[in-house]
């Protein structure tokens, strides 16, 4: 019977394929070919060179083709939707020949302008989002924005996130391994049938060596994080050279308002250690957070961009105490014969008024005149007491 995508097994014989289409790619590296199903043509059978593999690549290619059976409904959706994930390991008898995937949807292809007119619609690769907005529009496509470049990345390190979640690496992170959309701006995973699982051989891509890791040494996850943040950077912002696209990428994400994505891509391009590298979901989160929409008049302070604000600085200042009111005057000192009744609230009481002898309305404060009057009366009453006291001296 005909392999369909409901009933191909996860090890399929060759003959089991049935008859194969015209050959979309020949002699590109580990394939010989990749063809079509011709009754599943939404299936390319990737035949493999030989020797390119071992027996030890069998249970490798088979722990691949199980793995989004056991991962969440998320990260499976990730994997299905963003990458052409390996179905089934093809064998003739017993040996390994290649592998079935998916192909990637038709919203992944363009046709280029070239000097002999409309190229034929072909796999858009990302090298083609990497590249200056004139470099773009000559060749007719759109001139993507800093968030269509996002979205494009974000589907890409979504991918690598489950990848290194589950110890996978990936190794080989250039500009031709990645399909992007010019109608959704969607990015896409191709020849994941060559992750392996810890580690693998290292993988030599001109303008993408990590300076860390010697080509004596496996790769692995951390040269994964390297790479793949130089990918980032580049796509964000169109320069190819890895300073250039470095700085630029910290300079852009700061006057788009997410000047978070900018440093931890700095960070892991620059970290003197291979361990001091932010992973891969951190770099995932840092291209999730997207800045919220001001109105259109309004600036902000990163070289007054219009119509976007600093996310990190709102963050910044929600997070400030409020200011603390200002301590009122202590109270006026009490009389020590009379303590005051006034409640004990923190806040001086109001001055108690009373009417003098002219009939105005005064406070408790004493004035010159009213001194004045105190002083007599007590002359007053000091001489009365000494009258009296001299008066009982002498009757008695």
């Amino acid at each position: 019977m005909t392999a369909t995508r409901k009933t191909l097994a996860s090890v399929t014989q060759r003959t089991g394929l049935g008859r194969l289409g015209t050959p979309v790619a020949t002699d590109e590296g580990e394939s010989l070919s990749i063809r079509p199903l011709t009754d599943q043509p939404d299936l390319l059978f990737k035949e493999y060179r030989p020797g390119i593999f071992g027996p030890e690549d069998d249970k490798r290619i088979d722990r691949l083709v199980g793995l989004p059976r056991r991962l969440s409904q998320r990260d499976r959706a990730t994997l299905t939707v963003s990458s052409c994930w390996p179905v089934s390991r093809v064998v003739d008898g017993v040996r390994t020949v290649g592998v079935v995937f998916p192909r990637a949807p038709g919203k992944y292809t363009a046709s280029l302008q070239l000097a002999t007119g409309q190229s034929a619609p072909k796999p858009l690769p990302v090298d083609w989002l990497a590249k200056p907005a004139a470099k773009q529009r000559e060749r007719g496509l759109p001139s993507p924005t800093f968030k269509q470049r996002l979205t494009v990345c974000r589907d890409l390190t979504a991918v690598a996130a489950v990848l290194e979640s589950e110890g996978l690496v990936y190794g080989d992170w250039s500009y031709a391994n990645a399909f992007w959309s010019t109608s959704d701006f969607s990015g896409y995973l191709i020849d994941v049938d060559t992750c392996a699982f810890d580690s693998r051989p290292w993988v030599r891509t001109p303008n993408w060596e990590d300076p860390l890791t010697p080509q004596s040494v496996l790769v692995d996850n951390r040269t994964d994080r390297y790479r793949l943040a130089l990918l980032v950077a580049r796509c964000l912002t169109g320069e190819r050279e890895q300073a250039d696209a470095r700085r630029q990428v910290v300079l852009i994400s700061r006057r788009e308002g997410q000047s978070h994505l900018g440093e931890i891509l700095n960070r892991t391009l620059t970290a003197s250690s291979r361990t001091a590298r932010p992973s891969i979901a951190e770099i995932h989160a840092a291209l999730g957070r997207p800045s919220a929409p001001v109105s259109s008049g309004s600036t902000t302070g990163s070289a007054n961009v219009r119509g976007w604000t600093d996310i990190k600085k709102v963050q910044q200042k929600a997070m400030q105490p409020p200011a603390s009111p200002r301590p009122a005057p202590p109270p006026p000192p009490r009389a020590a014969t009379r303590p005051s009744t006034a409640p004990r609230t923190g806040v001086t009481p109001p001055a108690v008024k009373t009417k003098s002898s002219t009939g105005t309305t005064t406070g408790s404060k004493a004035t010159p005149a009213s001194n004045t009057d105190m002083v007599i009366g007590c002359v007053m009453l000091f001489a009365i007491v000494a009258i009296v006291v001299l008066v009982f001296v002498v009757l008695f």
